[in-house]
């Protein structure tokens, strides 16, 4: 059945061959069955012809009009009233055709009156067991089809979530770097030049690897990393900044610059100018399951409360996206210092 709902779904031409088809079967099956039971073939297929269009009438006003109209919208009560008097009024048209039509070539033994309600009732159960499969087959392609919508519709708004987000990462980025180069040009330091070119590196990996969803994970660390060195520039060396990288990254793939706003915090909260006593600590620890995100840093109070904004919350969005249940992060504000600890899990080889 399923296989069916897949094919109909795939191209709508295809739904008027197995209307055809259904008739057909149903002409020719009853037609059978009855000729078979009373010995009358001819009677039986020319009267099934001759009520075919009552019956195909009855079936299609409710495969499009009061099932979409009324069960659809959750109207019960019009959509059982209205049924109940389709239904009557299919039977009481049968009733008529037979009389005028059929009787006349093939009378039957006994001609019971036309207002007889056994035999009106009759055409109306031979309508139901025709409306079965067609009224469960409509259910099931529209439940199929709003299924697939709803699916289509959450991935679109995931992805254009996604973009924005990304979009907003980038500036916020680009900014602090360049105030970073601002500083050092104001004190005509010589290390300007050098950032400018780490900076250039970095910006050129933005463009070209942060379009997909996930990236491999060495790509992503040696980011970080050229990111800590751009940033130890602005730090005089009374700072104590430590990175460091265990595990094995081959094969693993990660979300781009998920983890880089936890990195700046650690360098928004550290101001250059009060060195004294102050460090940044960053470790990632890579397993066969998850990569491992630590950090921790001194921070000046009020620059804790400067930094603390949009770059985790964009991030956190992104982590509930991408990772949905997948992951953990803790933060904790300590009396003197400022920690993160964030688990990922990870698919190896799979993007």
């Amino acid at each position: 059945m399923q296989r069916i709902i897949d094919i109909i779904l795939e191209d709508r031409s295809k739904r008027k061959y197995f209307h055809i088809g259904y008739w057909l079967f149903v002409v020719l099956f009853f037609g059978f069955f009855w000729g078979t039971d009373y010995g009358e073939f001819g009677k039986f297929y020319f009267s099934e012809v001759v009520l075919l269009p009552v019956k195909m009438s009855v079936v299609y006003l409710f495969l499009y009009f009061l099932i979409p109209r009324f069960l659809f919208t959750k109207k019960y009560f019009l959509f059982l009233s209205l049924g109940i008097l389709s239904l009557a009024a299919g039977g009481v048209m049968l009733r008529t055709l037979n009389f005028l039509v059929v009787f006349p070539l093939f009378p039957p033994p006994v001609i019971y009156p036309f207002l007889n309600i056994y035999e009106i009732m009759h055409r109306i159960v031979d309508i139901n067991t025709l409306l079965i499969i067609p009224a469960a087959g409509k259910i099931l392609v529209t439940w199929n089809e709003n299924k697939n919508r709803t699916i289509i519709l959450e991935k679109e708004k995931m992805e254009a979530e996604l973009r924005y987000l990304r979009s907003r990462v980038n500036p916020h980025f680009l900014f602090n770097s360049l105030n970073n180069i601002y500083s050092l040009v104001q004190k005509k330091s010589e290390s300007a030049g050098d950032m400018i070119l780490k900076l250039s590196g970095l910006m050129r990996y933005m463009l070209r690897q942060t379009e997909a969803d996930f990236i491999p994970m060495s790509k992503e660390i040696e980011f970080i990393s050229s990111y800590i060195e751009l940033e130890k520039i602005r730090f005089s060396e009374e700072t104590r900044i430590n990175f460091e990288v265990t595990g094995d990254s081959a094969g693993k793939y990660i979300a781009p610059l998920i983890l880089l706003p936890f990195v700046e915090n650690c360098f928004k909260h550290v101001l250059p100018d009060t060195a004294e006593n102050s460090y940044i600590m960053i470790t990632i620890i890579i397993s066969d399951k998850e990569l491992e995100l630590r950090t921790k840093n001194s921070y000046n109070t009020q620059n804790l409360k400067n930094a603390a904004g949009f770059g985790i919350r964009n991030v956190k969005k992104r982590l509930d996206i991408l990772y949905n249940r997948g992951y953990n992060l803790e933060i904790n504000k300590g009396k003197e210092n400022y920690s993160v600890n964030l688990k990922l899990e990870h698919n190896n080889g799979e993007k």
